[in-house]
């Protein structure tokens, strides 16, 4: 009897370890401008930026899912931005990807068992980034965010890092 509760126990803990909170995809947006704070973000499959950069804030939504059985707290993101620039007058075919040139870590708070939440990230440094390259002569022609999960023992790998880029597209002339 002692035997088949041990068993249970183990089991049950087993069972524990093997759920996990999943990337299930991401997509990314305009914000509306911190002026004007009317609208609503719109979700963007290229970004179309004019000659001086972008106008508006541009965030990235991350769609994670709590496939287990009770809810989790305390989920940690870890995501990396980088772009892949190409000189002025070059080119757009020739670019090259950078190592990432901004890193963060954002907090989810809870995910319910069983339940998807979405995560707007939000601090993509790309403004600042964009003018450092303007001023030595790049520009870009993608935006690259990767993100994982916080891993834990017992927890399968894959959907625990999540790859999207965006394509760049200068309105007018490119720089």
């Amino acid at each position: 009897m002692k035997t088949l509760i041990v068993l249970l126990a183990l089991a049950g803990s087993a069972a524990d370890l093997s759920a996990q909170v999943a990337l299930t995809g991401a997509r990314w947006q305009v914000l509306p401008s911190q002026r004007v704070r009317r609208g609503e973000a719109k979700d963007i499959e290229r970004l179309a930026l004019p000659p001086g950069g972008p106008q508006e804030p541009i965030a990235a939504v991350v769609i994670l899912k709590n496939e287990g059985a009770r809810t989790e707290v305390g989920v940690q993101l870890r995501y990396a931005v980088s772009v892949r620039v190409v000189p002025v007058g070059g080119s757009a075919d020739a670019g090259t990807w950078t190592v990432p040139f901004w890193t963060e870590v954002e907090r989810v708070p809870q995910i319910g068992a069983g339940k998807e939440k979405k995560v707007v990230i939000r601090n993509l440094h790309l403004d600042a980034h964009l003018r450092q390259l303007f001023r030595e002569g790049f520009w870009l022609n993608a935006v690259r965010l990767q993100v994982m999960t916080e891993l834990k023992r017992g927890e399968a790998l894959g959907h625990k890092v999540l790859e999207t880029e965006l394509p760049v597209d200068w309105e007018g002339k490119n720089p």
